[in-house]
Formats: C-alpha cells, structure tokens, sequence
C-alpha cells in the first residue's frame, strides 16, 4: 500500500476520513454537517460576514475578537481533516471560507475533463486484492456522488451493473444467479446481498479449513496406531527364553513345554518315552 493511500485513510480526530485525493465530495459532505454541528458553517457559507466599521471606521474589539475565534475553529476543524501533504490552500487562506473555497477548486472543478475522467474511472473500476468490500464500496461511492455533484446523475440499474461488475472473481457464480433479477434490485439491495455473500464465503471457507483439520487429526491417530501394530510385531519376534529362536513367544515354544512334561514324568525323558 503506498503512503497517498495511507495518508487518506487516516482518520481524523473527529472519528470521519480525512480529506485525500479521491475522496473531496464524501469529505465535504460529513465536513459541513460537522459545522453545522459546531454551529460554525456560517462562516463558511458567507451568512455571517466579518464585522463593519462604524462611522468612525471602528470595529468593536470584543464582537471582532468573538469572529475571528469562530473562524479559527473552523479553519481548524478544516486542516484537523485534511492530509498533511494537502494542507498548503489551507495554510494560505486568510479564513475559513478562503480554505474551503480553494479545497472545492482543486478538488472538485466543475469541467467536462473532469467529468469524463470520473466516468471512466467508475466504468473500469475493480475491486483490487486486499481491499475490503466497504473500502470499494466508498470508492464507488465518492466517483458517484462527484458525477453527481457535476450534474451527471447515472440511472440506477446501470449503477448496479457496473457495481457488480468491479466485484472480483469469487463472486461470479453468485452474478450468475442474480441476473435474471438485477433489474429488480436497487443499488443499496446490490451491495447488502453482496456482503451477505462475502460472509457466505467466509463461513464457507471456515468450514472447509475446519474438515480439513480433522481430516489430518484422522490422518494422524491412524498412522499412530499403525506404528503402534508394527512395535507390537516387533517384539513378538523377539528371541525366545527357552530355544533362542525368533518365530514364537516363550510361552508358545514348544522345546519348553517338551522339556517341563518330560520333567513331569520324572524320567527326564524329554519325549515322555522309556
């Protein structure tokens, strides 16, 4: 992963993503209601405008000082959000209008080479490897709401076409099933049945590796115990007590039990004969 991407997935102090390359109008968005919040999106917006002089060219220090408190707030919460390596519009602001202003030119320029460079960077997107579902899904999400933002609105049954286009290989066979119905569905009904298949996946997947475990544990308990047959064998053929051959155990050795009825009979006649 490189450090652009890094840098724009930190999240900021106020727990929301910070401003990076791709990601202007999701930012902008939270960013305002975050104001709004704090009750500083005035000074964004113009409806509360630096304090007038008086007849006598004075501005009231008290009311000024207020102002530019509110306004640093604001500033604040704007580069408080923003990657480091983005900060300079900020830096060179005299407000937090000014900052924000210059945030929305580089970042959101309303020409047609833009619009056509969103657009074709939604047709080809792909989820790439390593990347979560959500993390793809608010990549989507911002290109869509820059074409919207620009006066480009996408018919929704090709949103969830395209959608489930960039979607990687693994879930082809469940497209498969979902085509006779992807008209019906709405782009928000695509991606919540999509998760449910990750986890489908996932469970699956678990399941797998989980069999596969006991099927080694099996492996394991049957070479145990045929290595325990084979030491079994072994010391059956261990050398008799009695004749010293290796066939038998010593209770089975037959010299053994010749010699003891031989010594039964009280002749020492092994044979038992006159």
């Amino acid at each position: 992963m490189s450090l652009e991407t890094v840098e724009t997935n930190i999240r900021s102090r106020y727990g929301i993503d910070k401003l990076g390359d791709e990601n202007y109008h999701s930012w902008s968005f939270n960013r305002k209601l975050l104001l709004q919040e704090q009750d500083l999106w005035e000074y964004i917006d113009g409806s509360k405008p630096t304090l007038k002089r008086d007849a006598a060219g004075k501005v009231d220090d008290a009311k000024l000082k207020a102002w530019i408190k509110k306004d640093q707030a604001a500033l604040h919460i704007i580069t408080f959000t923003t990657i480091e390596r983005l900060q300079t519009p900020i830096q060179l602001a005299s407000s937090a209008a000014a900052a924000w202003k210059e945030l929305r030119r580089a970042h959101a320029p309303v020409n047609k080479q833009r619009k056509h460079s969103l657009l074709r960077r939604l047709y080809r997107l792909d989820m790439t490897a390593g990347t979560s579902l959500s993390d793809h899904e608010r990549e989507f999400d911002n290109l869509v709401e820059g074409l919207v933002r620009m006066g480009k609105i996408i018919d929704e049954e090709d949103l969830v076409v395209i959608y489930s286009n960039s979607l990687p290989v693994e879930f082809s066979t469940w497209l498969q099933g979902k085509v006779a119905i992807i008209e019906s569905l709405s782009i928000s009904e695509s991606k919540g049945q999509a998760h449910e298949e990750q986890q489908r996946m996932k469970n699956a997947a678990n399941i797998n590796r989980s069999n596969d475990e006991d099927s080694s544990d099996d492996a394991k308990a049957h070479f145990a115990k045929g290595k325990s047959s084979k030491h079994a064998h072994l010391r059956k053929n261990d050398q008799c007590n009695s004749c010293g051959e290796t066939v038998h155990w010593a209770r089975d050795c037959r010299k053994r039990k010749s010699d003891e009825k031989g010594i039964g009979n009280g002749n020492g006649n092994v044979n038992g004969k006159r």
